[in-house]
């Protein structure tokens, strides 16, 4: 679990918090180095033993669903996703080179419209 400035909703990409120790943010620029996806289906949860959990389940491997645009192109199934410039949202990327390397995930599906959320498997 790890908790945010912002408010998180599921299918969110989340970085490191760059103004605040121990939080994620949301992702907001091309090719930035994601932690993982908001997922209330998370399959293993870390937590803060002492204080007890709190924040939200942050997916960083399997199977989720992830908010996507269409900045680089309608994304189909087999693509590489990547961070896009919207807030939160994957990109599809055409070779890892052009995407620098950070590649989050791979679609499961085809994108339907210009804002959508599709099924990815997280890829690291």
């Amino acid at each position: 679990m790890m908790l945010s400035t912002q408010s998180l909703e599921e299918g969110d990409i989340v970085i490191v918090d760059q103004n605040n120790d121990n939080k994620v943010t949301k992702s907001s620029a091309r090719y930035q180095t994601a932690i993982g996806v908001v997922s209330p289906n998370a399959t293993m949860v870390i937590g803060d033993w002492k204080g007890g959990f709190s924040g939200e389940k942050i997916a960083m491997f399997g199977r989720v669903m992830v908010k996507v645009t269409d900045e680089n192109g309608l994304i189909k199934r087999g693509d590489l996703l990547t961070t896009s410039s919207t807030l939160g949202r994957a990109m599809k990327c055409q070779n890892r080179e052009d995407c620098h390397y950070e590649v989050l995930g791979v679609a499961m599906e085809n994108q339907k419209a210009e804002k959508d959320k599709i099924l990815m498997v997280i890829k690291r």
